[in-house]
């Protein structure tokens, strides 16, 4: 197993890293809060650019590719008694993903898990999930895999938002637990993929720091 560390260029012409380039738009540093978050959205972050650069997966830049490329925002949601004030919605469109600032704050996480019922919701995992949407786009939908993804996770020209809708007035499928890696990817094929995705994520950070302390199914040096 390789490090994503040696793949980053020796001499590289940009005034920031590869990772702090994706962030298009960042949070009113001057409120209460919002750098600390910020720094905690960022720090994710990283850690998903790292993992994409060591699955050899094409990290491009909206800046220097502005269809196919990648951004993030983060946004803090507007004041409550602030006109026409609408909460931020965490979600990927077109390349660019969108991340509540609230998800940097552990006490609010824990409130919106328990209120949507999501038992794993972490800061990384946001990512890893929205950065999903991003490369189906990029690496599935208009590609020959198409037809492979629809065998596996059905048919993805299923209606979204109605898909949306049941899932939380009637709640998952009763029996995701036996189909699918989570409740919410039992929601509709996107959402599988992007869930399935994120765990593939989970499961390889999982590995390599495995990996990397030395622990092994079978100790080295001996049978």
């Amino acid at each position: 197993m390789t490090s994503a560390i040696g793949r980053f260029p020796k001499i590289d012409p940009h005034k920031l890293c590869s990772s702090c380039r994706l962030t298009h738009v960042i949070p009113d540093l001057g409120k209460p809060g919002q750098k600390e978050a910020w720094y905690r959205l960022e720090t994710a972050k990283r850690r998903l650019v790292y993992s994409l650069l060591d699955l050899d997966v094409p990290v491009l830049n909206k800046l220097d590719d502005s269809k196919d490329g990648l951004s993030f925002e983060f946004l803090a949601d507007p004041d409550p008694d602030g006109k026409d004030a609408k909460p931020v919605l965490t979600g990927h469109a077109d390349g660019v993903i969108t991340i509540n600032l609230a998800e940097a704050d552990s006490a609010e996480r824990e409130k919106r898990r328990i209120e949507m019922n999501g038992p794993y919701r972490t800061v990384l995992g946001h990512f890893r999930h929205e950065v999903g949407h991003y490369y189906w786009d990029r690496l599935i939908r208009d590609s020959d895999r198409l037809a492979d993804f629809r065998a596996l996770f059905g048919d993805d020209q299923k209606d979204y938002q109605e898909a949306l809708k049941h899932h939380y007035s009637k709640g998952p499928n009763p029996e995701w637990q036996q189909q699918y890696v989570s409740a919410y990817a039992s929601v509709h094929p996107w959402e599988d993929g992007a869930e399935t995705w994120a765990h593939y994520l989970h499961t390889h950070d999982v590995l390599e720091s495995a990996y990397a302390c030395g622990l092994t199914l079978r100790p080295r040096g001996g049978e």
